[in-house]
């Protein structure tokens, strides 16, 4: 049946001279005209004209088909055209994929198994498997996520977060178990400018990034009674002009 349907679609596209891709738009658009009316409802249904392995011999109903007809023509061709992809694109394979996976969850994990049915006790369930707290499930069911999103890989050689570009690669279960996050560079913390203070008595902040190097405490003293000693000899008066003030003070009424 699948390779019926592609012979078909080739045998359609070397008749119009197209190539398969527009050969599906078209064998779409003519399925589209003759959409039959089925039930009490008339729901109008679209014969998928590709069989699939997993989907031969589909039908479609768009159910929520509410847009007027364009009356512009060149919108109305548009319109046509963007309805028959749509219909093309119409497959329950992602439900299929989502029960998959739920399938596995159940066969994979011993607490998510589906109760026993007992033969003796009127065929009740038995969830002896099953954890007494939904926590602990809800863990479980993390750790399988993980593992089947970044390390289990698919015929097609990638995990699901590699379709989706997440990854460049699959994850090793110990880079996921023994994971720790890179820590921050430390930074040193700026110190606080010291404050020092000049022969002077007033008070200066340094600003360098080096600490100042203060003069030792003795030779500062060195250096200030050198500067004493050199003002007392300039400013010293001579000997006469001493006495004769001391002796013009003297006779002084």
């Amino acid at each position: 049946m699948v390779g019926n349907s592609k012979r078909r679609l080739a045998q359609f596209a070397a008749d119009h001279g197209v190539d398969e891709e527009a050969a599906e738009l078209l064998s779409a658009l003519e399925e589209v005209a003759r959409m039959a009316t089925i039930g009490k409802w008339g729901d109008r249904w679209f014969r998928h004209p590709i069989s699939d392995m997993r989907e031969p011999e589909k039908s479609v109903c768009w159910l929520t088909d509410i847009d007027p007809p364009e009356s512009d023509p060149v919108k109305l061709k548009h319109q046509r055209d963007h309805h028959a992809l749509l219909h093309l694109k119409a497959t329950v394979t992602a439900v299929d994929r989502f029960f998959s996976f739920f399938m596995r969850v159940r066969r994979g994990l011993t607490l998510a198994e589906w109760g026993i049915v007992s033969a003796s006790a009127e065929r009740r369930l038995w969830f002896g498997k099953n954890a007494y707290h939904p926590a602990v499930l809800v863990k479980m069911l993390s750790i399988f996520r993980t593992y089947f999103n970044y390390c289990e890989v698919a015929q097609d050689g990638k995990t699901p977060a590699m379709r989706l570009g997440l990854t460049k690669g699959p994850i090793a279960l110990e880079d996921i178990v023994y994971f720790s996050p890179e820590q921050p560079a430390r930074r040193r913390a700026r110190q606080a400018a010291p404050v020092v203070s000049d022969s002077g008595g007033s008070v200066r902040a340094c600003t360098s990034n080096k600490s100042p190097s203060l003069p030792k405490q003795e030779g500062l003293e060195s250096q200030q009674q050198s500067v004493s000693n050199s003002l007392r000899e300039r400013l010293a008066p001579k000997d006469g002009l001493h006495a004769s003030v001391r002796d013009f003070s003297s006779t002084a009424p």
